[in-house]
């Protein structure tokens, strides 16, 4: 008997395995305000979207030894603790009489207008001083994270020297770090790995209110992320 012409055999189908290639996660883009005063947290939200409060987003910070001594701090309770955290006698209020004004004394020059109500006590200062704590924290492993691109920006000058202290502080944190310093000034300077400069000049849409304004609403924000987020960070293979 023939079996071969009496039965229909099927062959099995042979069934390619491919190996699922790992995805590569696509880094996360996040704006980190570092002062001088608020209007650059201002924009970010006006631009970008309302996201997490980052430590520097809402104080006024006239130079940036205060940001690299918060950077290079191995603890930051020492910065910022009760004996530290001062309410301003001469000058009581922020903006309005509905909050207090207070200065970080352990800083050059740190100053919070929008945290504490008026009328507020011990307790309201001690949860500034817990507030700014978490928000350090968070800022760290934000830095420590290498699925996310840090955009460091700052509206005002940043000579050499700090410049090259800002990002050895960050590097310090995490050596495989992706970001850039984004400086907003009114020059031009020459761009490296971690720095970039964003000249303001080019983005006026209104010079009448050039002083005051600290909203920046001078300036042409939209295309000036547009203008960041053309920027290229450099990955770190893990």
């Amino acid at each position: 008997m023939n079996f071969t012409n009496s039965m229909n055999f099927i062959r099995p189908k042979v069934i390619n395995k491919q190996k699922n290639k790992p995805k590569i996660k696509k880094a996360t883009n996040v704006f980190i305000s570092i002062g001088r005063k608020c209007g650059v947290r201002y924009n970010i939200e006006k631009v970008i979207g309302k996201k997490e409060t980052h430590f520097f987003d809402w104080l006024i910070i006239t130079d940036m030894k205060c940001v690299n001594a918060i950077l290079k701090t191995n603890d930051i309770k020492n910065l910022i603790n009760l004996s530290t955290v001062k309410k301003d006698k001469k000058n009581p209020y922020g903006f309005t009489k509905n909050t207090y004004r207070y200065h970080i004394t352990s800083l050059s020059y740190c100053e919070s207008l929008h945290d504490v109500p008026s009328g507020s006590g011990k307790q309201q200062e001690l949860a500034l001083v817990q507030r700014y704590v978490r928000r350090y924290n968070r800022l760290i492993k934000i830095i420590k994270n290498n699925n996310i691109n840090i955009f460091f920006i700052r509206n005002g000058d940043i000579n050499e020297i700090e410049r090259n202290q800002f990002i050895k502080n960050i590097l310090n944190h995490n050596s495989n770090c992706n970001f850039k310093l984004v400086e907003c000034s009114y020059t031009t300077k020459s761009n490296s790995r971690y720095y970039t400069n964003i000249n303001l000049n080019n983005y006026k849409i209104d010079t009448s209110r050039d002083i005051g304004d600290w909203k920046l609403t001078n300036f042409n924000w939209k295309n000036i992320f547009n203008e960041i987020k053309k920027i290229k960070v450099f990955y770190t293979l893990g």
